[in-house]
C-alpha cells in the first residue's frame, strides 16, 4: 500500500531527526525498484535507509546497517558518496520528499509514480536518476518549496471532489473528515479545519496501522487503526507486516485457490469416468451392435452405410453406422474385436478412478497444510515445494514426448504428430528401437538403446503394447507394431507431421496397455 502525503511526512520528518548529518558510505541499486543507503552518524552508528518504489508495497525503512547480495546490486548516485545529510524534507502538497546534501546537491524522492523514481540535482540541474526515464526533458526541475493552501470558492460537499481540489486529500484522510462531518460545514469553516489540519500533521509524530491485511497507514484516528509511534522499530514492523501479507498470505491464498480449482476439475474427471466405467459395465454396447449388424445384413445393400434397426434386446430403435471403406461383415469384426478388449477398458477405467482418488486425496492434504501451517518458514517451505512441482511439471511438458520407466528402462512416447518428428530428429539416436501401430495413426516409441544386444523381449512387448495404446486401434486386441532401428526411419519430404518411410520393419503383435 503507498504511502499517503501525511503518513509520508511523518516519516520525512522522523527520519530527517535520526539521519541528518549522517555520511553516505554507498548507495546500492539491489533489486528492481529498491535503493539501499548505506549511513554512519555523527555518533559513528552504522545505518541502513532502505528505500522500496514497488507500487504495491511501498517501503521506507531504516535499520542497523546489514549485508545484502552483491548479484544483481550495483552502486549508483556514486557522486553523493562521502556526502553529508544536511536535511530532509517534504516540499509540496504531493508524495515527494527531499534529502539536502553538501556540495549543493539533492536527491529528490518522487514517490508517486508506479513506480516512482529518484533524481539527483547538483545547483538546480537533473544529472542521474533511479527509474527516471528522461532527464534531458527541460521542464524536468527541483519542485518548488511548500505552497499555500489555494481557496475554493464553492462549498466540498462530497470526498470525490475534496480529492479532486486537494489531490494530497487520500481516502483514509477524506474518512477522517467525514467523520467529524467536514462535508456539512460551510466552506470558511471547511478551509479552517483543513488549515488547522494541515498544521497538527506538521508537529505529530503518531501513525495509525490497520488491523486488517495488507496493512494501511494513517495519519489520523480511525476505527480498526491502532497507534504507533514513528521509529526504526515501527518501519521494521510495518515492513514485515508487508511482507507476510505479499510474500506468504497471497502466494497461500492463490496457492489455496488454485488447488481447490484443481480438486474439482479432478472431481468431474472422477464422475465422468465412473460413468463410462458403469456404463461399460452394465451393456457390452460393441458386442450387441455386431449382433444386430449381422442380424440385418439384408438392409445394407450395396451404397448404403447406415440403417435404423430394432434392437432385440430392449424392442428400441437404434441407428447402426457402417464406416467408410468397411463391409458390414468387417465393420461387425471390428465391433467384436472391440468388445474382446472391453475387460482392458474396464481395467483402465479402474486404475484411472483409483489414482484420480489418490490425487483428490493428495490435493486436500495440501490445503490442510497450506490452511493449517502458522509458522512463516514452514509455510514458506510449502510454497516452494508446491512451485517447484510446477516448475517440474511444466519443464516435463517442453518436451516432445512422455517418459515412461519398464524395470529401469526408458520408453519415450511422441505426443503429436508434430512432436513425433521432433522426437525422431532430436530426441533419439540412430541405434535406438522406434515402434508404430501398424496402418493407423498413432505416436512413435522410442526405446533408447546402445550397442549390438537386443532388448529384452518384455522391454520388447511393453514398447509396442504403448504403441497400440497411444495408437487409433487402442482398442484391438493382438494388434500390429511394426519394429526397427531409428537409423531405418526417414522423414517423407513434404508429407503430414509424423509421417515416415520406414525400411527393415519387423512386425510384433500387442494388447494396448496404459503407462
Amino acid at each position: 500500500m503507498a504511502f499517503s502525503f501525511f503518513v509520508l511526512r511523518v516519516i520525512v520528518n522522523d527520519l530527517n531527526e535520526k539521519i541528518q548529518g549522517s555520511r553516505i558510505d554507498n548507495v546500492i541499486s539491489h533489486k528492481k525498484n529498491g535503493i539501499l543507503f548505506e549511513l554512519q552518524t555523527s555518533k559513528n552508528e552504522d545505518l541502513a535507509l532502505i528505500i522500496d518504489l514497488e507500487p504495491q508495497r511501498e517501503i521506507i525503512s531504516l535499520r542497523s546497517r546489514y549485508s545484502i547480495p552483491k548479484k544483481n546490486s550495483t552502486t549508483i548516485f556514486s557522486d553523493c558518496i562521502g556526502s553529508r545529510i544536511n536535511w530532509l524534507r517534504m516540499p509540496v502538497y504531493d508524495r515527494i520528499f527531499q534529502m539536502s546534501l553538501e556540495e549543493n546537491q539533492i536527491l529528490e524522492f518522487r514517490v508517486f509514480g508506479r513506480p516512482g523514481n529518484i533524481i539527483l540535482f547538483r545547483d538546480e540541474t537533473p544529472m542521474v536518476g533511479f527509474k527516471a526515464k528522461d532527464l534531458s526533458n527541460q521542464s524536468l526541475s527541483l519542485v518548488p518549496a511548500e505552497p499555500d493552501f489555494s481557496e475554493k470558492e464553492k462549498m466540498i460537499k462530497d470526498p470525490n471532489e475534496l480529492r479532486t481540489s486537494y489531490p494530497f486529500i487520500d481516502k483514509l484522510t477524506s474518512e477522517f473528515l467525514e467523520d467529524q462531518d467536514f462535508f456539512s460545514m460551510e466552506w470558511d469553516i471547511q478551509l479552517s479545519a483543513l488549515h488547522r489540519m494541515d498544521e497538527e500533521s506538521k508537529g505529530t509524530k503518531k501513525l495509525y496501522m490497520s488491523d486488517s491485511d495488507p496493512p494501511e497507514l494513517a495519519a489520523f484516528s480511525l476505527k480498526n487503526f491502532s497507534p504507533l509511534e514513528p521509529s526504526m522499530d515501527f518501519l521494521q514492523f510495518y515492513e514485515k507486516r508487508l511482507w507476510k501479507y505479499y510474500d506468504l498470505e497471497v502466494p497461500r491464498s492463490k496457492a489455496i485457490a488454485n488447488a481447490e480449482k484443481e480438486i474439482k476439475s479432478l472431481e468431474k474427471k472422477l464422475s465422468h469416468t465412473r460413468q463410462a466405467l458403469e456404463k461399460l459395465g452394465e451393456v457390452d454396447y460393441n458386442s450387441r451392435k455386431a449382433d444386430l449388424l449381422m442380424a440385418n445384413l439384408h438392409l445394407f445393400q450395396k451404397g448404403i452405410s447406415e440403417a435404423m434397426v430394432e434392437d432385440f434386446y430392449s424392442g428400441k430403435k437404434e441407428l447402426l453406422k457402417i464406416r467408410s471403406g468397411l463391409t458390414p461383415q468387417e465393420q461387425a469384426e471390428k465391433w467384436y474385436s472391440k468388445s474382446k478388449s472391453r475387460h482392458i477398458e474396464i481395467k483402465q477405467l479402474e486404475g484411472r478412478i483409483e489414482q484420480l482418488n489418490l490425487d483428490i486425496s493428495a490435493k486436500n492434504k495440501a490445503v490442510q497444510l497450506l490452511r493449517s501451517s502458522s509458522d512463516l518458514k514452514e509455510l514458506g517451505q510449502l510454497l516452494k515445494k508446491n512451485e517447484t512441482k510446477k516448475h517440474r511439471d511444466k519443464e516435463k511438458d517442453t518436451k516432445p514426448y512422455r517418459t515412461v520407466d519398464f524395470k529401469g528402462h526408458e520408453i519415450r512416447i511422441g505426443k503429436s504428430g508434430e512432436k513425433n518428428d521432433l522426437l525422431l530428429s532430436r530426441f533419439s539416436k540412430k541405434d535406438d528401437l522406434w515402434f508404430h501401430v501398424r496402418d493407423a495413426p498413432g505416436s512413435h516409441v522410442i526405446i533408447p538403446w546402445a550397442g549390438n544386444t537386443p532388448p529384452e523381449r518384455d522391454l520388447i512387448q511393453r514398447a509396442a503394447s504403448f504403441a497400440v495404446y497411444f495408437s487409433k486401434r487402442k482398442n484391438e486386441m493382438n494388434c500390429p507394431v511394426i519394429m526397427t532401428q531409428r537409423k531405418f526411419v526417414r522423414k517423407i519430404k513434404g508429407a503430414k507431421p509424423g509421417l515416415v518411410k520406414v525400411e527393415r520393419e519387423k512386425v510384433v503383435f500387442a494388447d494396448p496397455i496404459a503407462p
